[in-house]
């Protein structure tokens, strides 16, 4: 059984960002799916990313919250779209 990572393991990079996040720490064997969600808590985007790059170009200015999860485990980062 494998831990949950906290979010202080996650690095989020760069932050601010202007067209793309990408993030470490969220080591998995599967897919990791993952949502963007705005400060109201509105899902804006998500998917499932392999490389661990998200394209960012598309959102608004503004701060969001990074929501990640695999079958094991999840976490959240909060970052600056630019």
């Amino acid at each position: 059984i494998q831990q949950n990572k906290t979010n202080t393991d996650i690095k989020l990079f760069p932050n601010p960002a202007n067209n793309f996040i990408s993030f470490s720490g969220f080591v998995s064997n599967n897919n990791i799916h993952y949502a963007i969600a705005n400060m109201l808590g509105e899902i804006v985007k998500e998917d499932v990313t392999l490389n661990h790059s998200i394209d960012i170009s598309n959102l608004p200015s503004g701060q969001y919250y990074l929501l990640l999860n695999d079958d094991l485990r999840q976490a959240s980062k909060q970052f600056i779209k630019q």
